[in-house]
This record gives C-alpha cells, sequence and structure tokens, in this order.
C-alpha cells in the first residue's frame, strides 16, 4: 500500500475517483431541482435593474455576490435565465474545486494527505448542497481556501509568484462575498504576530516558517487595500445597510455547526471525526507550523468577525458554517493530515507507509457517506433537496409533520392536515407530474417539499408575469388589526413579473400558469392551485404566520375553468385541474 496514493501515476488516481464521486453527487439529480430561496436574491436584484446599477450597487443585506450579479444580468438579456445556466458557475466552480484544491494542497503537504482531503472534500455534504445552489457560497471557499494555501506559500518562500496568486484569490473571494476579507487577512495576521512575537523576544530566531521580506508584505498589504476599496465603498453606501447586529450565538446552532462541518448527525462518526481533526492539529503544527498557524488565526477571526458583527441568523448552523465556509476545507485537508499521521503510515516506517492512513481513510469516508443525510435528500423524487428542512440539520426528517429548520420560525404542518387531495395522488399512477401554484420561493413559508413527501409526484413550480392580476391580502386575526403588518414574502410571480421579455425565462421546472400551451407542454397532468399560503408576519416581538390569499389564484382558477373545464378536487385550501392537451 506505500504508493497508492503516492507517485504520479497513483495520485493522480486518487484524484480522477474522488472528482467522479464528487461529480456523481453535486449533479445527481440536479437538473429537477426548483430554485428555492436564497437563490433568487440574484435574479430579484437585477431583474428590471439598469446594468450601471447592477455595477456600481451592493445591497449588503440580500445582495452578497457582485460577480453573480453581473452575470446574472448578462444571462438575462442573451441566452437567458434557467435552473442550469443561473447555477452553471457554482456548478463549475464546486467542480473545479475537486481538482484544484487538492493540487494547490499537495504543493505544500504530502501527496496521501492531498489525496484522503480529495475524497473527504467529495462527500461532504456542505460542499456538496453549496455546490448545487445558486449563491457564491461556493465560490468563496474555493477562492478563499486558495488564498490561504498561496499565502503560506508566500509568506514561507516570498515567491512573487505566490505573492501575486494570494492577491488575485484573495480579491477574487471578497467581491464573491465581503467577509472574505477575514480569510484574507489571516496570513497578515500571522506574519505580524510571529514578528511581535520575535519583538518580545529580542530578536530571537524566526522559527516560525516566515522567510518573506517585511517590505514584501507592506507591499503587498497596500495593494490589496487598494484592490478592495470599490466593494468597501459600495458596502458603505448601500442604503439597507448590513444585517448585523441582529443575531446571537446558540448552542443548538453551535452543535448543527459542527454537524454540518463533519457532515453527519451520528454521534459516534463526529467523535471520531473531531478526533482526527485535533490529531490532524497538532501534526500540522509539528511537521508545517506555518500553514497551522494560518489554520487557526483564520477559525479565531471568523470567531470574533462573527462575535462582534452578530449577523441575523447566528443562532442556525448553517449561517455560522457558510459564513466561514472556508473552514470547511481547512478542516477537512486537517483531518486528512491526521489520517495521514496514523501509526505505521509515515513512509520509511518499516516500510509500512499507507497501511494505516490508507483503510483509515477508506473507512472514515464510507461511514460518513452512510451515516451522513444524502441517503435521504436523494431519495426520489425530491425537487427540493436544496430546501433547509434537508440543509438546515442533518438530523433525519420526522416521518409525520414538516420540519422547520429556518432562519425565520417557520411553521410546521402534519400529515394528517394536509389536503386529501395529496394523500389520493399517491393512489394515482396515471399522473407523474403536478404543478403548484402560486410559488413563495422562501423555504419558511415553502410547505411543497412537505406536500411532494405525501404525494410521491414530480413537481414544477408555477408563477405568472401578468402584472394586472398580482396581488394579496392577508387573513389578519381579530384583535391584531392594529399590529403593524410586515410580511415575510416573496413570490415568483413579483419577481419575474419585471422581466421585460418572458420568453428569457426558460426555465426546466417552472412554468406560466397563465399558459395553457405551456402547461400541456410541461409534462404535468395536474394543476393545484393553493386558495392561500401561510406567510410569515413580522411582529414587534416576535414572529408568527398568518395566511395569505392570493389574488391572483383567484384569477387563475377563474381562467382554468375555461380552459380545462370543472376542477377535479376543491377544498378550502387548494382547487385541482386536470390539465388536457390543448
Amino acid at each position: 500500500m506505500r504508493n497508492v496514493f503516492t507517485g504520479r501515476s497513483g495520485f493522480a488516481l486518487a484524484i480522477l475517483g474522488a472528482f467522479a464521486v464528487g461529480a456523481f453527487l453535486r449533479l445527481y439529480m440536479l437538473p429537477s431541482q426548483i430554485l428555492l430561496d436564497d437563490e433568487w436574491h440574484g435574479p430579484n436584484q437585477v431583474i428590471g435593474t439598469p446594468f450601471s446599477s447592477v455595477l456600481t450597487t451592493f445591497d449588503g443585506k440580500d445582495n452578497t455576490s457582485l460577480p453573480l450579479n453581473v452575470y446574472d444580468w448578462l444571462l438575462l438579456h442573451t441566452a437567458g435565465w434557467s435552473e442550469f445556466t443561473l447555477r452553471l458557475p457554482v456548478v463549475l466552480a464546486g467542480l473545479l474545486g475537486l481538482v484544484i484544491m487538492p493540487l494547490a494542497l499537495r504543493k505544500i503537504a504530502p501527496e496521501r494527505t492531498a489525496a484522503i482531503f480529495a475524497f473527504l472534500l467529495a462527500i461532504a455534504p456542505f460542499a456538496i448542497f453549496y455546490g448545487r445552489f445558486s449563491r457564491a457560497y461556493v465560490l468563496t471557499m474555493l477562492l478563499a481556501y486558495l488564498a490561504l494555501l498561496s499565502g503560506r506559500r508566500w509568506l514561507s518562500g516570498g515567491e512573487n509568484r505566490a505573492g501575486y496568486a494570494f492577491l488575485f484569490t484573495g480579491t477574487l473571494a471578497v467581491y464573491a462575498h465581503p467577509l472574505s476579507v477575514v480569510a484574507v487577512a489571516a496570513p497578515f495576521a500571522v506574519y505580524y504576530a510571529g514578528t511581535l512575537r520575535r519583538t518580545a523576544a529580542r530578536g530571537g530566531r524566526a522559527d516560525d516558517g516566515v522567510l518573506v521580506r517585511p517590505e514584501s508584505v507592506r507591499r503587498t498589504g497596500i495593494i490589496q487595500i487598494l484592490l478592495l476599496v470599490p466593494i468597501a465603498w459600495m458596502m458603505l453606501s448601500s442604503p439597507s445597510g448590513l444585517p448585523w447586529g441582529e443575531g446571537s450565538w446558540s448552542l443548538s446552532g453551535l452543535e448543527d455547526a459542527c454537524a454540518l462541518l463533519s457532515g453527519t448527525a451520528s454521534l459516534p462518526m463526529n467523535i471520531i471525526f473531531y478526533v482526527l481533526l485535533l490529531r490532524g492539529a497538532v501534526a500540522l503544527f509539528r511537521r508545517d507550523p506555518l500553514l497551522a498557524r494560518i489554520h487557526l488565526a483564520t477559525f479565531l477571526l471568523y470567531a470574533a468577525a462573527l462575535a462582534v458583527s452578530r449577523p441575523f441568523g447566528l443562532d442556525t448552523g448553517v449561517v455560522v458554517l457558510r459564513y466561514m465556509i472556508v473552514m470547511v476545507p481547512v478542516a477537512l485537508s486537517t483531518v486528512a493530515a491526521g489520517i495521514d499521521s496514523l501509526p505505521g503510515s509515515r513512509e520509511g516506517e518499516k516500510h509500512r507507509g499507507g497501511i494505516v492512513a490508507i483503510p483509515a481513510a477508506v473507512l472514515l469516508t464510507a461511514g460518513l457517506l452512510v451515516s451522513g443525510p444524502l441517503r435521504w435528500i436523494y431519495e426520489a423524487p425530491n425537487n427540493f433537496t436544496n430546501h433547509s428542512a434537508y440543509q438546515g440539520s442533518y438530523e433525519p426528517l420526522p416521518p409525520d409533520s414538516s420540519d422547520a429548520r429556518h432562519v425565520y420560525p417557520g411553521f410546521s404542518v402534519r400529515r394528517r392536515d394536509v389536503p386529501e387531495f395529496y394523500r389520493r395522488l399517491r393512489e394515482m399512477p396515471e399522473v407523474e407530474t403536478v404543478v403548484e401554484y402560486p410559488f413563495d420561493v422562501t423555504n419558511y413559508n415553502n410547505l411543497f417539499y412537505f406536500y411532494q413527501r405525501v404525494h410521491g409526484k414530480r413537481v414544477v413550480a408555477g408563477y405568472i408575469t401578468d402584472r394586472e392580476i398580482l396581488g394579496h391580502r392577508a387573513e389578519v386575526p381579530p384583535g391584531d388589526e392594529q399590529i403593524p403588518l410586515r410580511l415575510g414574502m416573496l413570490s415568483a410571480d413579483r419577481i419575474l413579473s419585471h422581466a421585460e421579455d418572458p420568453r428569457a425565462l426558460k426555465f426546466r421546472n417552472m412554468v406560466d400558469v397563465t399558459d395553457p400551451r405551456a402547461l400541456a407542454r410541461s409534462g404535468a397532468e395536474v394543476l393545484i392551485i393553493h386558495k392561500y399560503v401561510m406567510a410569515l408576519r413580522f411582529l414587534p416581538g416576535g414572529h408568527d404566520a398568518i395566511p395569505v390569499r392570493y389574488r391572483s389564484a383567484v384569477a387563475i382558477a377563474r381562467m382554468s375553468r375555461g380552459v380545462f373545464g370543472p376542477p377535479v378536487y376543491e377544498d378550502d385550501e387548494i382547487i385541482c385541474f386536470r390539465i388536457g392537451k390543448v
């Protein structure tokens, strides 16, 4: 086993195998996935907006990636929007990262460590989730991690090429997500902390591996600051401000963040993962103290930044980890180093190099994959694998009720309270696909994923672009008329109705329900119109949920009666029509 992961051919085969596994997990069922929740922030920002505003405006609250916004605008006005085209940059970043990050690690770490890291990254559920979700987090992870590794090479040797790579990847990472400035600052923090330590030791020997010249650090720092001035100016001048000072830490959120990082809710697997993480950190401090200090500085700086800024949602694990998403490859590479440091694994140790590390890596990878969430997230049919019910925690979903795992407090329904028609659908083999309308894209208002678990059919989301029939009315509970009404809602109708040319909307898993021909082409046999949806209401002391009736739903039901005939089912909540050939 000595050369399984070492040597040019062995390492290449390992990376190829990891890429094949990772690509499969990132692409599986992806064509059928409906755009959800935060994936709509970019389209919502750019649709109906002049290109000059897209280039110069940064909404720090909901608009966290200037490069993706530019891409979304150009896409809308050229090839058009579809699930595939909107997600394409993120998917490519996730796939490229499977190769680029292990190759970059290989430059400063043993080949076997890099190969083990490649497999752990390939099966990491958090990296998989954001590798198929149209937000910049996986792009941020790739760029920030490359910046950390380039920073390590630059500090240790002062190579101009490594310094340029650090500047390039670090700058792009911050433009992809501004909080990446923390990762960019980590190598500088390590350098100046070492300088202070040596000064305190009265010029003692530089034993931390830093060889870069001080003038190179100063010059690089000045260039970095100048490159980040535009994004800083846009953030500071944004009228909406930043979502800071609205959150607080919670023990359950930190526990979820730890499970999301390891990729499993299994306690035994988490114990194994974090023991190996600690072992890897110790091994790094012995073998590569500079890289270990950069890793530690990155974690501490992110923790400090979140503690000071207290962003909204800090009490949920998914928010904590996605803000510091670069810690995913940092942690996985450290675990890989821990595995590679197991007794009997080092090259030259009685010719037993790899006899422990390779089986341990295989067992850990298999254990994380089997105990992780992918086996039930990928249980077909599921057109909502990116819903926070699946991604907010890796605990299996309860079978008989919806599960609120959102940043905002969601509402929950029991299976027995779901409209009877959904249970009937499961017994209708002639029905393969249904259209659900209206479509509130926010996770906390969206129960389509739970209805799908009841009826077991493919789901297509309905929308309209006709502004004349848009509108909704909240059913305010008696006695609450004086409470200021502010709803947490974001409908596909409201966003897509701003499209100048509806022909630019080329979605595979969404359909304009005002177009009978489009409904027929969708492959759906049934149109389900919801008379109301539950919406989040903001109250002075918290939140609750209230029913909201859509004016457009009434208009679509009236139109459907004229096109498809009488409904096949109706109750207080939904009205359903058979979609015929037109």
